[in-house]
């Protein structure tokens, strides 16, 4: 099933809107860049107090196997000059490396890891590379890849790689960058006026079930449009709103979102709820998914 991208139409915006910082005020200790891969998803990395070192990225990829599986790689990466004295959390990859030498950082692991592939689970070494140039203000850019080669319980070996994922950031007082609940990253930009969320960006981890059995997969969502609301004692954002999407092969996907959010000028806030039901192009049901509650904050 393809990511799903839905642009929702413009509103009227309200009158009032938030009280920001001008988009050059206070860049240089801004530690959270929020940004997105060429191919438009999410990415954000953060930077220690001092700014001389990129600690944290986080993104989801998509790349290709011989066996012509996708390749799925959650790239939440904890980046550490020495990687026996960090402290990962729960679903982090340590990479050695991030330090900032005249505004330019690398990180690189090999990290043993096991995929499901169309012979059952295989077992490689991931190798992995995140490398960048993070100037004190203005647009960082930078690139990403991953490699693995797996072997299958009956000794077959499938190759795996992304391509060379190109990603662009920004720190700025109207990007937030963060994570769900699933340690996933979701980024939120707004507008130059904040009177809307002009794009948010994020994955989701989708428990999904088919004829199969249950299975977990994972998706990239770009969602457009969201105006930012006065209600009660706080600015809001989000709406709830059906997708219906005809793929060229004849099978077609229904999507179900729901979201709700709060913003101030430092931090956003919210839920997200998404379900996917697909059905083959014969009529017949394919497959059903849901990413449940997902609470996400991100920071600017």
């Amino acid at each position: 099933m393809p990511r799903a991208r839905h642009c929702l139409p413009v509103l009227i915006a309200v009158a009032s809107s938030l009280t920001l910082a001008p988009a050059s005020a206070g860049a240089a200790v801004r530690l959270h860049l929020g940004g997105y891969f060429n191919d438009g998803s999410a990415i954000t990395l953060t930077l220690n107090k001092a700014r001389t070192a990129v600690t944290a990225v986080n993104a989801y990829v998509t790349g290709h196997c011989s066996d012509n599986k996708p390749l799925q790689v959650r790239a939440n990466l904890l980046l550490a000059p020495d990687p026996a004295q960090a402290h990962p959390k729960a679903g982090q990859r340590v990479l050695t490396g991030g330090k900032l030498a005249s505004g330019a950082f690398s990180a690189t692991s090999e990290t043993p890891s096991t995929y499901t592939t169309s012979e059952g689970d295989g077992t490689g070494v991931l190798k992995e590379t995140v490398a960048g140039k993070v100037p004190r203000s203005g647009l960082a850019r930078g690139t990403y890849t991953a490699t693995i080669t797996l072997t299958t319980p009956s000794g077959k070996t499938i190759d795996c790689a992304t391509d060379t994922m190109r990603w662009t950031a920004l720190a700025n007082p109207r990007i937030y960058a963060g994570s769900t609940n699933d340690n996933l990253p979701v980024v939120v930009e707004l507008n130059a006026s904040a009177t809307k969320v002009s794009m948010v960006r994020f994955a989701w981890r989708g428990n999904c079930t088919n004829a199969g059995g249950p299975y977990t997969t994972y998706y990239s969502e770009q969602l457009k449009n969201f105006p930012i609301r006065w209600r009660g004692s706080r600015f809001s954002w989000g709406d709830s709103f059906p997708v219906h999407e005809n793929h060229d092969d004849g099978s077609k996907a229904d999507l179900k979102y729901a979201l709700r959010s709060k913003v101030t000028a430092t931090k956003s806030t919210g839920t997200i709820n998404i379900t996917l039901t697909t059905t083959k192009a014969d009529g017949a049901a394919d497959a059903s998914c849901t990413s449940g509650t997902l609470r996400y904050t991100a920071l600017n």
